[in-house]
């Protein structure tokens, strides 16, 4: 074994300790033997010792020092020639622990077998020997210790099953206790309650097709309350299969009658996953109930709140969050979301600027925060703003672009187009080529006339993403609105159809040029699904212009009204209704 160095900080006490023990300070090395680390100034210190005990103390001794410290590969070094020398029981031992902690299952092998010679009968050493085999894969021999160690646990406490299965889970892995569990449920015990232990731990490994299997099982034999567990299980494979539907329906039955907090908690998420909050929402009130402190209940819970608009409930909830570190800044965006829903702007901006920079919502932070010091303060007070906390956050050069693209933004809502396509040529020197940069520029572009300029921005994109399905779009109606070229127009956006069916953005670009292109019928159609999805100003005057087209004059002249009451003065619909003549 390679020279071990002893801290200098421990050396005076180490040197003290083997002179007591009998061991002398010579100039002699021997090999194997400890090298005691010193200041640079002095020579190493070579220890002798005057005998094996003082040897094997002084191993011990740097042993156990390690030990304390957490370093358990170092340890096992000094436990080892120890064992190896004394053969004795209670350091075999001891090295055979420390061998099983520090995941080295040869010497654990070795010393256990020492160990064992000595005490065969010992709980302690069936365990040992468990973990020490499933880990090298003899399922079949950890299967007999096991067996042996589950029947000596029943007889003194109990439990014999579950201790043995806890145990190797936590000391063998999830992998390893599968396998031996597995043949447990196959040799040994094939009740429901092995069978559910089983399928929980082929769910942690991720082995569907068995899950599956064992869930079949545990339904037809199983008491209701395996039964509970065995769907609660089949729901993780359908979640991680994106079948949230069939997850929900296993879970529905037992979903009334369940003491199970995780199950109700699983039950909950999925209806939000399929859009269903209302039905979430009391769920999540009881569950916040038995469980006040538990932070993923009491977050969602603020969240539904918030997005129910009921900022009151909504805010302590969220103010809960900021005492737990590793959520406070997210907090503080959704606590200014609450306090602009509560009409505090103030103290909205300090929320914001308190999520800076370490939010996953840092940005939107940001253009919230710029929003309302724009309607405070006006424009150029919002735009300094923002230079200011890209100084003050030591921001890099991707975040700056993403200030940069709010400010761009704010110019944009101010018409200020020229200085906006400044700002974002900026943006794209500091991080080329984003395609969030070169989308937002080309739109500006598309502002000032100067449409090519625009296509070759987007054309960029799709040089590197030519799945990108907005880019798509807005290339096809760019085309569509700027040019003649109708058809080439037609098939990118159709491209940008298969890749988001239901955009309705998409759907609003499809019937535009179907109408360009005469195909009247196909328009209609887009537009309506579209109109449905997303009923605003600019979808609205494409529908009421095909309807018109289409002889539906009624229908146009109504929904135009509709539209002009709900947007006055929008330029869209003021220009829609100057082409199609007699609807105003």
């Amino acid at each position: 074994m390679s020279p071990t160095p002893i801290s200098h900080r421990l050396r005076h006490t180490m040197l003290a300790l083997m002179l007591m023990g009998g061991a002398c300070i010579t100039p002699t090395v021997l090999a194997a033997d400890p090298v005691l680390e010193t200041p640079e100034t002095e020579e190493p210190i070579q220890l002798v010792f005057s005998s094996e005990l003082s040897k094997n103390m002084f191993h011990l001794m740097l042993g156990e020092l390690y030990r304390q410290q957490d370093q358990v590969e170092q340890a096992l070094e000094h436990y080892a020639i120890v064992a190896e020398n004394t053969k004795d029981i209670a350091i075999s031992k001891e090295a055979a622990q420390i061998a099983i902690e520090a995941g080295n299952n040869k010497l654990a092998e070795r010393f256990v077998t020492q160990w064992a010679e000595a005490k065969p009968t010992s709980l302690e050493v069936y365990q040992s020997r468990a973990i020490v085999r499933a880990r090298a894969g003899e399922y079949d021999k950890a299967l007999e210790d096991l067996i042996w160690l589950r029947d000596a646990t029943n007889k003194k406490e109990g439990h014999g099953f579950e201790y043995i299965l806890s145990t190797l889970t936590l000391e063998a892995g999830p992998e390893a206790a599968y396998e031996v569990f597995k043949r447990y449920s196959q040799k040994v015990d094939q009740s429901a309650a092995v069978k559910v232990a089983v399928a929980h731990l082929a769910n942690t490994l991720e082995r569907d097709a068995e899950v599956l299997e064992l869930a079949d099982q545990i339904a037809k034999t199983g008491s209701e309350a395996e039964k509970e567990q065995a769907a609660y299980i089949r729901s993780k494979v359908y979640l991680r299969q994106g079948k949230p539907e069939e997850a929900l329906n296993v879970l529905e039955p037992f979903i009334k009658t369940t003491k199970e907090d995780e199950l109700k908690l699983d039950y909950a998420r999925t209806l939000i996953m399929l859009e269903r909050r209302e039905e979430a929402m009391p769920i999540f009130k009881q569950l916040y109930e038995a469980q006040p402190d538990d932070d993923n209940i009491f977050y969602t819970l603020g969240l539904l709140y918030l997005e129910q608009k009921e900022y009151t409930f909504a805010e302590p909830l969220i103010k809960k969050l900021l005492d737990i570190p590793s959520r406070r800044h997210d907090a503080n965006y959704f606590l200014g979301q609450v306090y602009e829903g509560l009409n505090r702007p103030d103290e909205a901006f300090k929320a914001y600027e308190q999520a800076l920079p370490n939010s996953r919502f840092a940005n939107e932070a940001m253009v919230r925060a710029t929003a309302l010091l724009n309607t405070k303060s006006g424009l150029d007070a919002a735009l300094k703003w923002l230079t200011d906390q890209a100084s003050k956050l030591n921001l890099n050069d991707a975040q700056q672009a993403d200030v940069l693209r709010i400010q761009s933004q704010l110019l944009q809502d101010a018409e200020r187009y020229p200085e906006a396509v400044q700002i974002l040529t900026k943006a794209d020197t500091l991080r080329p080529n984003h395609p969030d940069t070169l989308y937002q520029r080309s739109l500006v572009y598309e502002k000032l006339g100067k449409i090519e300029l625009a296509e070759q921005d987007l054309k960029a994109i799709l040089s590197t993403s030519p799945d990108n399905a907005p880019a798509l779009n807005a290339l096809g109606y760019l085309l569509t609105v700027n040019t003649q070229r109708y058809k080439e127009a037609q098939e990118m956006i159709q491209r940008a159809a298969k890749l988001n069916p239901d955009d309705p953005a998409i759907m609003d670009s499809l019937g535009w040029v179907a109408f360009k292109l005469n195909e009247l019928e196909t328009a209609e159609t887009e537009l309506r699904k579209a109109f449905k999805l997303l009923p605003d100003a600019e979808v609205g005057s494409h529908l009421v212009q095909v309807l018109h087209a289409r002889g539906k004059t009624e229908e146009a002249k109504k929904l135009l009204a509709e539209l002009m009451t709900k947007y006055p003065n929008n330029k869209l619909l003021v220009e829609a209704s100057k082409r199609v003549v007699g609807l105003k």
